[in-house]
């Protein structure tokens, strides 16, 4: 593809994560003590774990540096992959 086509692709998945923020939220955190601690916008995907890389950092010696994946489905279920080894 041109350099053109490929800028263009970029724009367009930048435009679907914005419009993917709004569709589907965040992903709330609740503390040990069952009230909220964090929030999290939600652009129909999100890598969790432990890595700098991670669009959800849980920085705990439990968790896996890419611990799981949390997606949307094209027909909007919600899909919850565990990525951890152990």
């Amino acid at each position: 593809a041109s350099l053109a086509a490929r800028r263009h692709a970029s724009h367009m998945a930048d435009e679907f994560d914005e419009t993917a923020e709004l569709r589907f939220g965040e992903v709330v955190a609740i503390g040990k003590n069952g009230h909220e601690s964090a929030r999290f916008p939600f652009r129909g995907r999100a890598l969790l774990g432990r890595a700098d890389n991670c669009d959800i950092r849980i920085n705990l010696p439990y968790v896996s540096r890419k611990h799981a994946f949390l997606s949307v489905g094209h027909d909007g279920q919600v899909i919850f992959e565990n990525l951890c080894k152990n």
